[in-house]
């Protein structure tokens, strides 16, 4: 199975739950990532997370667009995609990505 038809499956499987998803980014989400954040309910996110699509920049392909225009406008997803750009959680938080900054709990 190629990677593009398990990023459809996994986007086909977060559009039929029928229970709430919940998010929560640590560290780096990036690429295939992405389509987590992009079907989940609440996204919640430590504040050293980091987001990209890195994969952009060799060429590789992504079904995430779709998925996350229900969370940020369309030129940024693609500004993200096409120039594998890494962004912070702050820039994620107001892009509309995430919704809550959370501290990560240390032992």
């Amino acid at each position: 199975e190629t990677e593009c038809h398990a990023e459809a499956a996994l986007l086909r499987a977060g559009a039929n739950c029928r229970q709430p998803v919940l998010f929560l980014a640590r560290g780096n989400t990036a690429d295939g990532r992405m389509l987590f954040l992009a079907f989940a309910d609440r996204v919640l996110a430590t504040t050293e997370a980091t987001f990209g699509f890195p994969s952009a920049r060799r060429g590789a392909a992504t079904l995430a667009t779709a998925a996350l225009r229900k969370r940020a406008p369309l030129q940024r997803i693609r500004r993200w995609i096409f120039i594998g750009e890494t962004f912070d959680v702050a820039t994620a938080r107001r892009s509309g990505l995430v919704e809550f900054i959370v501290m990560r709990e240390t032992t």
